[in-house]
């Protein structure tokens, strides 16, 4: 894994994350710009993988309800939460790529 698709996945253990919530931080975390595509295409693939779980609006707008991603979403619509799979492999992998360091929130 790399340390984009790490840093985010970790991003999500304790709260819902979209792109636009969380890019400005990962990149200054990682010392380096992040484009929202790029950090897109990082959470889908953590989702495909069963590491994550996506999430949109309900339709009143009171809830965050579990949703499948189209291509063409709106990258700050769709909110990513880690799956229990997610919290573990960053629990094993965190070290191997970070030494220790965490992302604070």
């Amino acid at each position: 894994m790399n340390r984009l698709a790490l840093a985010a996945l970790n991003s999500t253990i304790d709260d819902y994350e979209s792109v636009t919530s969380v890019r400005e931080q990962l990149a200054a975390f990682l010392g380096e710009p992040i484009s929202e595509e790029s950090l897109f295409a990082a959470f889908r693939a953590l989702e495909a993988q069963g590491l994550l779980e996506a999430h949109r609006a309900s339709v009143d707008g009171q809830a965050l309800v579990r949703t499948a991603i189209t291509d063409t979403d709106v990258p700050a619509d769709i909110w990513f939460y880690a799956t229990s799979a997610g919290r573990q492999l960053v629990d094993r992998e965190w070290d191997k790529l970070f030494q220790s360091r965490r992302l604070e929130k």
